[in-house]
């Protein structure tokens, strides 16, 4: 899988982060789904300013940081916020294993070279992408709890919508295949699990509607 530095050097590139309330007001989601998105992303943000001030409070002081430490402080602080949005254990792990390890990796790799990489605004643009992650995996799991059969990306019609996506726009596939989008397969918008690019993943507002 490519590394979180894939999306990070796309978001320094591309955009700043948005207010939570306006980025996932722009998707097409119901009321209901856009609040559950905003106060995971904060907690997550919460848990990822922790893990920057760690960084932070070192640099100042000309520290060490004992990192393994760090990534598993961080890690409990994910796993608390998830569960308490009530995400299954299985989506947890999934995220904790493909994204969350490696945002704490390539912290505690960069940290030293600019601003950017502890930034207020970088811990907006991770704890976005990863509530739309976990919600998009829970929504997964629940509708094929709930007996649905199909599925059916959405993409956002606008001009930010990257090209791969508008291609997949609107395509209806069985809940048990997962989507072609681009050259990644994708069982739905940012999912990891089997091994999307990046490029496919980062910022993605895309939505699926199951029946």
């Amino acid at each position: 899988m490519a590394t979180v530095t894939a999306i990070d050097k796309i978001n320094k590139l591309e955009r700043k982060s948005l207010p939570f309330e306006q980025f996932f007001g722009e998707m097409e989601l119901t009321p209901e789904q856009k609040r559950k998105r905003t106060v995971l992303a904060e907690d997550i943000e919460d848990a990822v300013l922790f893990l920057f001030s760690i960084y932070l409070v070192a640099k100042e002081y000309d520290r060490e940081v004992d990192r393994i430490a760090a990534a598993e402080e961080y890690e409990e602080q994910l796993r608390e916020a998830l569960r308490k949005a009530q995400i299954d254990e299985d989506v947890i792990d999934q995220y904790i294993e493909d994204v969350a390890r490696e945002e704490a990796r390539v912290t505690a790799k960069r940290y030293l070279e600019d601003e950017y990489w502890t930034s207020e605004d970088r811990a907006k643009l991770i704890a976005e992408n990863d509530s739309n992650t976990c919600y998009n995996g829970q929504e997964f799991v629940d509708a094929v709890k709930s007996g649905k059969t199909e599925k059916q990306w959405k993409s956002m019609k606008d001009f930010r919508v990257r090209r791969t996506h508008r291609e997949v726009d609107d395509v209806v596939v069985p809940i048990s295949e997962p989507f072609v989008v681009g050259d990644s397969l994708m069982m739905y918008p940012r999912d990891t699990s089997l091994g999307a690019s990046m490029d496919e993943i980062a910022n993605c507002r895309c939505t699926v509607s199951y029946r």
